[in-house]
């Protein structure tokens, strides 16, 4: 009986053994997640006339998902959306740049302005976000969608979204892609956010839109960080007309095309790189100063900085 005994409890431990899960995290320690960022933009020109003005407009899109094996567990998305105006001669006459369409809240309109939208912008694309989590990305980008309009050619069709989604997702979903693309592993990971900040340029038609995303670990020290810039512009001619450049990548994106290389020692991609790797291990107060920068990192940096205090200031717990 004792020998049986033994037999059954050994049997027993290897059961127990083999049914432990593999990827159980020891206390104390976080799972290694993966994060990814991604940005789509669109541009349009709209020619100035003798009654209005002309206007050239922005949409970049932008996601960070977390993976937790291949399932989403947090998503952002956010949209950019800005302006410059225009007359006949080609002269800027005004911007647009209000914050973008999350931020703006109930201040967007879109639910004011169209009677037939369920809710406020930033409602549904809180909807459609939870609508991602649990699922793989391949799942999330299956999504049924049909074609409402011209402006509006991707709206959700899925049963469990048709009440909560009215808004077309292409650009949503193609930010989700990129993202997915671009996930890398990350440890320790507790907490994250998705920020940015959008300036225009001096005298020209042009707007730099700055993308930062911090995650940090259980002490509120930077364990992942991703900055990229999108900037978008437009060419006057002799005669006034305004052209839009057709430029759709960020500046990381560009890499060497971007062409800095030219007239500075480092490609803006390497110096932009030099600065996430300074960020590695800072905590919200250390990654406001600059005094140890690398002799490498000669860009400005306020843009950067404005867009990491900005995602530092409303970093959220990971789902």
């Amino acid at each position: 009986m004792k020998k049986l005994a033994g037999l059954l409890l050994a049997s027993l431990l290897v059961l127990t053994a083999c049914g432990s899960n593999d990827n159980d995290t020891p206390a104390g320690e976080t799972a290694a997640l993966k994060i990814g960022t991604g940005i789509v933009t669109t541009e349009s020109v709209t020619p100035a006339t003798e009654e209005a003005e002309g206007k050239f407009s922005i949409n970049t899109y932008y996601a960070t998902i977390v993976l937790e094996g291949d399932k989403i567990v947090s998503t952002y998305i956010d949209v950019a959306q800005n302006s410059i105006s225009f007359d006949l001669e080609g002269n800027i006459t005004g911007e647009s740049v209000p914050g973008t369409k999350k931020e703006q809240g109930d201040d967007y309109g879109m639910a004011t302005k169209n009677p037939a939208a369920l809710a406020e912008w930033y409602v549904q694309i809180g909807n459609l976000e939870d609508w991602t989590i649990g699922k793989t990305v391949a799942e999330v980008l299956a999504m049924e969608t049909k074609e409402k309009d011209e402006a509006h050619p991707a709206v959700p069709t899925e049963s469990d979204l048709t009440s909560k989604v009215t808004i077309s997702v292409e650009g949503y979903l193609a930010a989700i892609e990129a993202a997915s693309k671009n996930a890398v592993e990350v440890e320790g990971a507790v907490q994250i956010s998705t920020a940015s900040t959008t300036a225009s340029k001096d005298g020209a038609i042009e707007l730099n839109t700055n993308i930062a995303v911090i995650a940090t670990d259980a002490d509120g020290k930077v364990v992942h960080a991703f900055i990229d810039v999108m900037q978008s512009g437009a060419t006057v001619a002799e005669d006034g007309t305004v052209a839009g450049k057709g430029i759709l990548k960020t500046k990381g994106e560009l890499g060497d095309d971007y062409g800095m290389g030219k007239n500075s020692d480092n490609e803006w991609y390497v110096q932009r790189d030099a600065y996430v790797e300074w960020l590695a291990g800072k905590t919200a107060s250390e990654a406001a100063g600059e005094a140890d920068l690398p002799s490498t990192v000669t860009i400005t940096t306020s843009g950067f900085q404005a867009a990491v205090a900005k995602a530092f200031s409303s970093l959220e717990n990971i789902k």
